[in-house]
């Protein structure tokens, strides 16, 4: 029986932008000129997302024009990414649920005061929503630089590989895969196609996804690329 067509709700609405946002980033879509992205294009999709970030609750065309980039802008193999990345995101969303607790903290004279006035400025109820609401957006901002930086010093590193030893990391990262499911694996394809003609812009493409891979795993499921050894002898 085919697997029923995954639809957007309100619930996932910024998930889903945070997934678009960041491939849009990726140069995996542009090293495939046949992609279907092309169709609607990538600089079209990030103002979109920009101006749909903008309001506290989509409409229902909102969520019917991000449904419709989700059926028909981008690949099946897109998007099992997709959904694999969605569920991690509840999983972890779960985990923290039970493990949230109410605990005391203490702050200056200072910092109570202007808790207190955003709390009064902002109209939130309890200085606990004032905290939540205060850092979520620095929080975010400071999660989004962090994987920028990853990102890039693995590329670099990996950049410096020669092609023998590119393969031996994604063989070792691809064995990591076999035996913790839970890993991403979209880097698969592109070691495929880097096998079969191992020239500049497959391994490009490799690396790009492979990093991709190694990033995803950081911030969705706790995994550190340290703790892989994938750099052994």
């Amino acid at each position: 029986m085919a697997r029923p067509r995954y639809r957007i709700s309100s619930q996932d609405w910024l998930d889903c932008l945070d997934w678009f946002e960041y491939q849009t980033h990726q140069r995996q879509w542009l090293l495939q000129p046949e992609h279907p992205i092309h169709e609607m294009g990538i600089s079209s999709i990030q103002q979109s997302i920009a101006q749909w970030r903008q309001v506290e609750k989509p409409t229902n065309e909102m969520l019917r024009k991000l449904q419709q980039l989700l059926d028909h802008s981008i690949t099946e193999e897109d998007r099992a990414r997709y959904r694999k990345a969605l569920s991690a995101k509840k999983r972890r969303r779960r985990e923290q649920r039970l493990q949230i607790k109410p605990v005391n903290i203490t702050l200056t004279t200072e910092a109570h005061r202007d808790l207190v006035e955003y709390k009064k400025l902002t109209g939130i109820k309890t200085l606990s929503e004032a905290v939540e609401s205060g850092l979520k957006s620095a929080l975010y901002e400071l999660n989004k630089q962090k994987e920028n930086e990853q990102s890039q010093q693995l590329f670099t590193q990996l950049s410096r590989y020669t092609p023998k030893e590119l393969t031996k990391y994604t063989l070792r990262y691809l064995n990591c895969c076999t035996q913790q499911r839970t890993l991403a694996n979209s880097c698969k394809i592109a070691f495929d196609l880097f096998k079969q003609s191992p020239n500049r812009n497959s391994a490009q493409l490799l690396i790009e996804r492979l990093v991709e891979d190694l990033v995803w795993n950081n911030v969705h499921l706790g995994v550190t690329v340290e703790s892989l050894n994938l750099s052994g002898s």
